[in-house]
């Protein structure tokens, strides 16, 4: 098996000799025909050699920052978001996160304290990046409706949205950046 022919997935359909490899599926055939076709201990390496130069590839350039960035942006427009459509709500509390301090906390430059989990079944504590953002409620002002102001909602919202799509705009160059690096000559 080790000396198949190159093929295009048509061809693997009518030549058997190529559709012995396991799990095959012509749909994915560029990535996964080689390792498939591999003995399960090789392919095991190679597919942990390629989890391993993907990671690196995509810390290196940030992947998981703008990742978390991203996250948060989207978080914080759900909360945004709610409060514009409960601006008529009695007694509603608006709600919203301090973007930069859960972005500090997320990527770990956060200068509290975190707890460090032991198990990956142990809720996080403190300043730790997998726990959830800090939601603070505003209370309502005595006699008002409530403590949504329509005007700052809307700025928060058109604020959050540019730095959704900056951060979004960025993590699209990055990949482009990437793509240009392997496919020059």
């Amino acid at each position: 098996m080790a000396n198949l022919p190159e093929a295009s997935p048509a061809s693997a359909l009518l030549n058997p000799r190529l559709r012995r490899c396991e799990g095959y599926n012509h749909s994915d055939w560029a990535i996964s025909h080689g390792p498939r076709c591999l003995g399960s201990g090789l392919r095991e390496k190679v597919g942990a050699m390629t989890n391993k130069l993907t990671e690196f590839v995509f810390e290196r350039i940030g992947v998981p920052s703008y990742n978390k960035y991203l996250n948060l942006a989207s978080f914080r427009h759900k909360l945004v978001s709610g409060n514009v459509a409960n601006a008529a709500t009695p007694e509603f509390r608006r709600r919203d996160i301090d973007f930069q301090g859960e972005f500090a906390k997320a990527t770990g430059q956060s200068e509290r304290l975190k707890g460090v989990l032991t198990d990956e079944k142990h809720i996080p504590l403190g300043s730790h990046p997998d726990s959830a953002p800090d939601v603070k409620k505003t209370p309502v002002p005595e006699g008002d409706l409530n403590s949504v102001d329509i005007d700052q909602e809307v700025a928060t919202l058109s604020k959050n949205e540019l730095l959704y799509s900056i951060g979004a705009r960025l993590l699209q160059r990055k990949f482009d950046g990437v793509r240009n690096a392997i496919t020059s000559k």
